[in-house]
C-alpha cells in the first residue's frame, strides 16, 4: 500500500523512478492546462509526471511514491526535490480551494522533511521552496511557472504555510501562558468560572484580543474606561 500524503487520492505514474537520495526543497509549477488533460498527461505520456497535482477545485492529487524521484524538471530538481504541480497558469490567480490545498500540502511536507519555509533560489540555494522559473538557465531549464504574483503571491504564500504549520496552542496553553494556575485554568475552560476582572490586562499582554478577555473576564474594558 503506497502512503499518501494527508487528503491526496492515489494517480499512479506509469513512470518508475527511483528513490529520492534527499529531500531539499519543494518545487512549484504550473501546467498551463487544465484538470483532465493535465492528469492523463502527468500519468500516462511516460515523458513526464510529479509527486503532486492540485486541481482548480482544490483536489489533491499523488502520482508517485512520497520517497520518488520524478520527471518534472532537470536531474538535480528531479533527485532532491518534490514538485507540485497546479492546474492553470502562472498568469492567473489559483482559485481559494487551491490555493488552500497548496498550502495544507507544504505545510505538511515542510514538517515531514524538515524544508523550511521560506522562498529561495536554487541553485544557490535549496532548503526551501521555490518557482521552476527560479531554475530558469540551471542545467538546460527554460520554464516561467511558479506561484502566481497575483494570487496568491510568494509573501502570502509563505505566511499561509508557516500559519499551517505552526502547531495549534489550546486555550489551555494559552492561559497557562498568562499566569493562570492548573484549578484556574481548568475552571475557566469548562466555564465554572470566568478570570477576575482584574486579569484583562493579563491577557492582553499574553496575545488574547480584547472581545476574547472580554469575554474570559466578563469585563468591558472599553465601557469601564470610556474614551
Amino acid at each position: 500500500m503506497t502512503a499518501l500524503a494527508p487528503g491526496a487520492t492515489w494517480r499512479p505514474s506509469v513512470i518508475r523512478h527511483p528513490r529520492r537520495p534527499r529531500t531539499l526543497g519543494i518545487c512549484i509549477h504550473n501546467t498551463y492546462g487544465s484538470k483532465a488533460g493535465d492528469l492523463a498527461t502527468l500519468t500516462q505520456s511516460g515523458t513526464v509526471d510529479c509527486l503532486f497535482y492540485i486541481s482548480k477545485d482544490g483536489a489533491l492529487y499523488q502520482l508517485l511514491p512520497l520517497w520518488s524521484a520524478s520527471w518534472t524538471a532537470r536531474h538535480t530538481a528531479n533527485t532532491t526535490c518534490i514538485h507540485i504541480e497546479h492546474e492553470g497558469t502562472r498568469e492567473s490567480p489559483w482559485t481559494p480551494k487551491q490555493f488552500h490545498a497548496s498550502v495544507r500540502l507544504a505545510a505538511w511536507l515542510c514538517k515531514a522533511y524538515d524544508i523550511p519555509v521560506r522562498h529561495v533560489d536554487p541553485p544557490g540555494q535549496w532548503r526551501g521552496l521555490f518557482d521552476h522559473r527560479d531554475l530558469s538557465g540551471f542545467e538546460g531549464n527554460d520554464h516561467g511557472d511558479g506561484v502566481p504574483p497575483s494570487f496568491p503571491d510568494w509573501d502570502r504564500y509563505i505566511y499561509a504555510i508557516r500559519l499551517a504549520k505552526s502547531p495549534r496552542i489550546t486555550l489551555r496553553q494559552r492561559l497557562a501562558k498568562a499566569g493562570f494556575g492548573r484549578k484556574s485554568i481548568e475552571a475557566i475552560v469548562t466555564r465554572r468560572a470566568k478570570a477576575p476582572k482584574s486579569a484583562f490586562g493579563r491577557l492582553i499582554r499574553a496575545g488574547f484580543g480584547r472581545g476574547s478577555a472580554r469575554k474570559l473576564t466578563g469585563y468591558d474594558a472599553d465601557k469601564a474606561h470610556p474614551k
